[in-house]
């Protein structure tokens, strides 16, 4: 008998029905979580050093809205409408700034409380999913024994 108590359910050993994975089945399992971080981290490298990746929509497009939305947000105010932005847009009623989208609002508690600016933020925004894509197909893909 051992020093330690086994554990057990109703007398059968809990970890009798545990699955045991060798070191080669553990490395399967680890390295492409670990692959598929170091690809986010090289694509992102410029984010990940503090600067900013600018460009196309992202800064043409959604930074305008979303700087829009914080101010409201800073002022404690529905994002309902922006004045300043062309003659005057609706912000709630675009679905292309994502009001009622969970995540952004994570983001925009973050950037009205100036913690950070809202270019960083866009970009940990675009980050967020790119990583939550690939660990879901690669949850989805071992669900399927894709492998």
């Amino acid at each position: 008998m051992s020093r330690w108590a086994e554990a057990s359910i109703n007398g059968r050993s809990v970890t009798a029905d545990m699955p045991h994975y060798s070191w080669t089945q553990r490395v399967r399992i680890v390295l492409p979580q670990i692959l598929v971080l170091c690809l986010l981290v090289l694509v992102y490298y410029p984010l990940v050093i503090g600067r900013v990746l600018a460009g196309g929509d992202l800064q043409l497009y959604f930074h305008p809205y979303w700087e829009a939305v914080i101010r409201s947000l800073r002022a404690h105010q529905l994002p309902l409408w922006s004045a300043d932005l062309f003659m005057g847009v609706p912000l709630m009623a675009n679905s292309q700034i994502g009001i009622w989208y969970p995540l952004h609002w994570l983001l925009w508690v973050v950037d009205a409380g100036a913690l950070i600016d809202t270019p960083h933020v866009l970009h940990f925004c675009v980050l967020l999913h790119v990583a939550l894509a690939a660990l879901t197909m690669m949850a989805l893909a071992r669900a399927r024994g894709w492998s």
